[in-house]
């Protein structure tokens, strides 16, 4: 019950900051001296979704470069203990094999 609310908080605050970082670039460079208010508040309305859809991008970015390590490391794992029967199957077939018997 913990771990879903620790996960999304700590979601939350990085899409957070990214937001905010990513707002902060976009906006610095923009000059709204010269339009009007009306004008400017739209831009601001783009700029803030643009920066929303930049901070999603990249936790899911994140997030996809995690599984992917995760799947990695998982795929290395050593479980030989897990299937004893078959490894023996498979050698007695060899075994068969290398003296000339022909398994069908």
């Amino acid at each position: 019950m913990i771990g879903p609310g620790m996960w999304s908080l700590i979601f939350n605050y990085i899409v957070g900051f990214w937001n905010l970082e990513a707002f902060t670039n976009m906006a610095g460079k923009m000059d709204f001296s010269s339009i009007s208010q009306r004008t400017a508040m739209g831009y601001y309305k783009t700029i803030k979704l643009n920066a929303l859809m930049i901070s999603t991008k990249r936790i899911y970015g994140v997030l996809v470069l995690i599984g992917g390590a995760v799947l990695t490391y998982v795929s290395f794992l050593n479980l030989d203990g897990l299937d004893k029967r078959g490894v023996v199957m498979l050698r007695n077939v060899l075994k068969d094999n290398r003296q000339g018997v022909v398994c069908a």
